[in-house]
């Protein structure tokens, strides 16, 4: 009895998984035609709806603009070559200028009451620190102004941030643990921007509310998450020979690395998925100045060549600025910029820059690059027209070198000349001439409304109180005199 009992139970088993074994062949033969149609359907929804939701910050407060009166505004402060350990030249002197230096950020921080702030590098000068833990306390001090006023910030590091007891991964990463919900400093994705030497390339979403807002198919399809702004921070690197920590020397490029341009154009293929086209404007950081600064410095148009900067003395007492089209200091001339600081230049900057500045309709620049803005020539800190533009033939019309005919289409399909802003020596280290310079930071407000499309005000905030240097950067700004 026992036997038959088994077997019955085997042949209602039988009769019940042949069906579906059947079923399982069915399917597998058919898996290549279901794959082939859920990948088009992928891309179709990919391509003509938003997808939810793109999110860097998921344990971060919203940035987002502020509510003042009438106005919705985001207002940006930035520093730049604080250079903190730096004794002047004065052996014992690098605690005083140290101290200088964070009060001159508490200044800078009371006088604006920024909504933002970005270092853009230099927060140290590596190679006179002594050990790991000498690095953490001075970059723990220049961050203390934000870190006590709870200002939200990211740096965007400098050529002096690697040294042998820093890199810029290992400040990025001291930044994220002594303010884990203040600093929105990123490490780049593994492989990209070469190393620990080169991670700071990322972006933050800065969006229009505090919340998101809208109708809940909106906010289901990610739409209402579509953030205003977006600041885009780039790595230089160094240029620099630096000894490691076996004491063995090592070269860095002065360049962003190619691998950002790749990284570049994925996260705009993201972002499209995510919010639709075009993608929102920007705004760009980045601390060694690309070359095409030293372009438009040297090279460029005589018209626009000869009216950069034009003030001679910063102190109160001589300082007129009255007349001049982009006003400011020019007194680091020539120099060189990204890929050009120890070799010859040969477009080593090219490959990112074209790739957030092409692509057409989604390219990772947007609809509007309101500046792409630079530290490292403490002698300079005037704004000025490039020779870059957005264009929708996916290259930046910046080469010398093209024949007519490609300049020609370039002119045609270009939709926005990018504005080029040097900050403003910040701090108390690093090279300084304090008899004709002042130090202050560089202000970015930028207006919730349909100039948000269209420009972006800038200034300079001297440590010594004077706000100077107000420009709008929109279209106008180009005109020359």
């Amino acid at each position: 009895m026992k036997s038959l009992s088994s077997l019955r139970l085997l042949l209602s088993a039988h009769h019940l998984l042949l069906p579906l074994l059947l079923l399982v062949a069915s399917a597998a033969r058919s898996a290549p035609l279901q794959q082939a149609t859920m990948g088009l359907s992928t891309l179709l929804a990919t391509t003509h709806s938003p997808q939810p939701l793109l999110n860097p910050y998921p344990s971060h407060p919203r940035l987002s603009f502020s509510q003042s009166q009438s106005r919705s505004t985001f207002k940006l402060l930035v520093l730049t070559d604080t250079h903190l350990l730096d004794d002047g030249g004065s052996p014992g002197n690098a605690s005083t200028l140290n101290a200088l230096s964070t009060t001159a950020v508490e200044k800078y921080l009371e006088m604006e009451k920024p909504d933002y702030v970005v270092h853009l590098g230099d927060l140290i000068s590596g190679e006179a620190a002594r050990s790991k833990e000498e690095v953490e306390e001075a970059v723990g001090m220049i961050l203390g102004p934000m870190i006590r006023r709870g200002v939200p910030f990211s740096t965007a590091k400098g050529n002096h941030d690697n040294d042998k007891y820093s890199t810029h991964g290992m400040i990025t990463r001291f930044e994220q643990r002594i303010a884990p919900h203040l600093s929105y400093t990123r490490l780049a994705p593994k492989g990209i921007g070469g190393g620990d030497v080169g991670s700071d390339n990322y972006w933050v979403p800065i969006y229009s509310s505090p919340s998101p807002s809208g109708s809940k198919a909106k906010a289901a399809s990610g739409a209402a998450d579509r953030p205003a702004l977006i600041l885009w921070h780039f790595d230089s690197r160094s240029g620099k020979t630096m000894l490691d920590s076996s004491g063995n020397q090592t070269q860095i490029e002065d360049w962003v690395h190619p691998s950002v341009a790749g990284w570049l154009r994925r996260e705009a293929e993201r972002m499209a998925a995510a919010w639709g086209l075009p993608l929102p404007p920007s705004i760009v950081f980045t601390h060694i100045p690309s070359h095409d600064f030293a372009y438009a410095q040297q090279h460029g148009p005589a018209s626009e060549r000869e009216q950069i900067g034009g003030v001679e003395d910063e102190s109160s007492a001589n300082f007129t600025s009255a007349g001049l089209r982009w006003p400011g200091l020019n007194e680091d001339k020539p120099f060189d910029g990204q890929g050009a600081e120890g070799v010859k230049y040969a477009g080593q900057d090219r490959a990112y820059l074209d790739a957030f500045l092409g692509g057409g309709e989604g390219r990772p620049a947007g609809e509007r690059v309101h500046a792409i803005v630079s530290g490292h020539q403490h002698g300079n800190d005037w704004c000025a027209p490039s020779r870059l533009t957005t264009s929708s033939s996916g290259s930046s019309a910046s080469s010398s070198d093209q024949d007519e005919e490609t300049q020609e289409h370039q002119r045609q399909v270009q939709t926005q000349r990018v504005p080029i802003c040097f900050a403003k020596h910040s701090g108390f280290g690093g090279y300084d001439k304090e008899v004709k310079r002042n130090h202050g930071a560089r202000i970015f407000e930028f207006e919730l409304n349909s100039t948000l499309q269209t420009g972006a005000e800038t200034w300079v905030r001297f440590l010594t109180g004077e706000k100077r240097y107000a420009t709008v950067l929109d279209d106008a700004f180009f005109a020359t005199a």
